[in-house]
């Protein structure tokens, strides 16, 4: 939330700058990335306040985190078309850069590094994913903005307006990786495809560490920035129903105690895949894993 206000303010003082010192394409584009920065920041408190508040109901029983999805996949759109519409302006009517662009993205500069180390403070005690990915998109940010001002400065001291085009394509192509990048995301989000793999396998290390049980199958799911799903270990037949909802309510907790970003976890424990003869009114039967305990049995190797 603080950096999409921090984001915003720099804008605003980005416009007031255009609108007091001179038009300029450079600065144009890099308060569109700044807005894009900002309501993506938005976006991601807004669910981490579902989560916090859990706000589910019986219409949405696994809550509204797919809303940050939709509300993304409209902000990459919107951006995409400003800033297209800007690279074509900046490419066909091009002006000499004013002075002030220089210590503007200087500023701006100093501004993203700050908010990378801020982030990157915050994502490592809170240990969330989404704030880990705005830290390192932060880095990038003051990156991008100092290769802006090395092109703006060999600009000022050429007078050529081959740089301002450099310097304008390169803005402009990052904010529409960024767009895509988030559009893609949003798509695989309400979709419901499956987390990254390292998020998989993580959450596999911390079911199996937990419960000593084995996983058997993990069907998980993205919602917005978080992951949803169920994981489903193996256990011995003769399990009881008390313990398995023990182990099961066990994993949960240190799932989310690890990972913020899971939620709505559903863990089940299901019988080991064994052959099992059960005696009943003198007569057998064969099963696979079938957990009744209140009949006697005995494995088949």
């Amino acid at each position: 939330m603080v950096a999409g206000v921090v984001s915003v303010i720099f804008a605003a003082g980005e416009l007031l700058a255009m609108s007091l010192l001179g038009h300029s394409s450079i600065v144009m584009a890099d308060m569109i990335h700044s807005i894009l920065d900002a309501l993506m920041s938005f976006a991601t408190a807004f669910s981490i306040y579902i989560v916090t508040t859990r706000r589910r109901s019986s219409r949405f029983p696994w809550g509204l985190y797919n809303a940050e999805s939709l509300a993304s996949m409209f902000i990459a759109i919107v951006t995409l078309f400003y800033a297209l519409e800007t690279l074509y302006t900046g490419l066909t009517s091009p002006s000499k850069t004013p002075h002030y662009v220089a210590p503007l993205l200087l500023v701006g500069s100093v501004v993203s590094y700050s908010m990378y180390r801020l982030e990157a403070k915050w994502a490592e005690r809170s240990m969330s994913s989404s704030l880990r990915s705005d830290a390192l998109h932060a880095r990038s940010d003051a990156m991008l903005t100092l290769s802006a001002l090395a092109g703006v400065a060999i600009e000022l001291t050429s007078g050529s307006l081959l740089p301002q085009a450099v310097v304008l394509l390169l803005i402009t192509g990052y904010i529409v990786r960024d767009s895509l990048h988030i559009f893609k995301e949003s798509v695989l989000s309400i979709l419901g495809a499956m987390p990254p793999r390292e998020t998989v396998e993580d959450l596999v290390r911390i079911a199996e560490s937990s419960s000593g049980l084995r996983v058997h199958r993990v069907m998980l799911k993205r919602m917005g920035s978080f992951v949803s799903g169920v994981i489903m270990l193996e256990a011995e037949p003769t399990i009881s129903l008390g313990e398995a909802h023990r182990i099961s309510r066990k994993v949960r907790r240190a799932i989310y105690k690890e990972r913020p970003d899971v939620v709505n976890l559903v863990v089940v424990i299901k019988p080991r895949e064994s052959i099992v003869k059960i005696i009943r009114n003198g007569q057998q039967y064969r099963g696979r894993g079938q957990p009744i305990a209140s009949y006697s049995y005995h494995v088949i190797k």
